[in-house]
């Protein structure tokens, strides 16, 4: 059972926070590129320490709504937010 103290995202609020549509992150957690729980009622989660590790190692972070391309600083490519 998970801790109640433990932070975690639906994918709706990632797809949101990252400016990606939510079939994306979807695809993420099905390819195995991001890790994600089901809730009883089916629905996916992903830790927030989990979301950072992964956008960490796509060489991403999400601000202000738009993923980042950290090695270019600037918005990352479509290709790169939608592997």
């Amino acid at each position: 059972m998970r801790s109640e103290k433990t932070s975690s995202l639906s994918t709706g609020a990632i797809a949101a926070s990252c400016g990606v549509n939510r079939a994306t992150v979807l695809r993420w957690i099905k390819r195995g590129k991001l890790a994600a729980y089901v809730t009883p009622g089916g629905h996916h989660r992903v830790l927030v320490e989990t979301l950072s590790a992964f956008l960490t190692n796509m060489g991403l972070h999400a601000e202000g709504g738009v993923l980042v391309d950290d090695s270019q600083s600037q918005p990352a490519l479509r290709g790169k937010a939608r592997e």
